[in-house]
């Protein structure tokens, strides 16, 4: 298998991986739990503004903190799983093809 095939093959493996927990019920509840302080913070602070508009900026920022959290946890894990993929073949797989 040529490394670009390897790649590949972890990079689908950490998507996969990736979706798995990000639809896991134990994270449902940890984003879940930050929606509810976040609406009681925003209640606090918006007392003076309608029902309807509260709702909207809570739809807009929760949407925010989920695209951000995805984004960083995906390219974390990618970034970390390929520098460790790298490092296997770098250091056992291609020496021993020498040897």
């Amino acid at each position: 298998m040529s490394n670009k095939n390897l790649q590949k093959c972890v990079e689908d493996f950490v998507e996969a991986r990736l979706e798995s927990i990000l639809t896991s019920t134990e994270y449902e509840m940890y984003i879940e739990t930050l929606y509810k302080e976040l609406e009681e913070k925003m209640f606090e602070m918006t007392k003076e503004e309608s029902e309807e508009e509260i709702r909207s900026k809570l739809d807009e920022i929760k949407s925010n903190i989920y695209e951000q959290i995805f984004a960083q946890n995906k390219a974390t894990y990618k970034y970390a799983v390929r520098d460790t993929m790298s490092l296997m073949i770098n250091n056992y797989i291609v020496p021993k093809k020498f040897e």
